[in-house]
């Protein structure tokens, strides 16, 4: 009865470490992060963009991450960012990002290029004159 008790401990114990290494690679988790790493940039204006977490990939201790930053006030202006992470402990952590695609400027500032702009991101302005 003891040994079958001290079994059923460690089951518990396994099966425990392992639905918790599963909540880790979630793309909950990586959103986490990503929400995390933005909410540290004053900057931005996050209240502006819907965020769509569109891939996830889990390698070991990295995951890559494509996430849609979509205008509120005008859905077809859209920016992808690619994001590289790390796992410390049980938590993602950002280490780089990197500017997909998309039209309109990068969440993380600076310009990213456009479809209808140069590869530099030098869209021509229009004269408001």
């Amino acid at each position: 009865m003891r040994a079958l008790l001290v079994l059923c401990f460690i089951s518990s114990l396994a099966l425990a470490g392992c639905s918790g290494s599963k909540q880790v690679e979630s793309k909950e988790a990586v959103q986490k992060a990503i929400e995390a790493y933005l909410a540290q940039r004053q900057n931005l204006m996050l209240a502006n963009m819907n965020m769509e977490v569109a891939e996830v990939k889990f390698e070991g201790e990295t995951a890559t991450a494509d996430i849609k930053f979509r205008s509120k006030q005008n859905s077809s202006l859209a920016v992808n960012v690619h994001y590289k992470l790390k796992r410390r402990g049980d938590k993602w952590e950002v280490e780089s990002t990197t500017p997909a695609t998309g039209q309109g400027g990068s969440p993380h500032g600076g310009v990213t290029p456009s479809a209808t702009g140069s590869p530099h991101g030098d869209t021509p302005l229009e004269s408001s004159h």
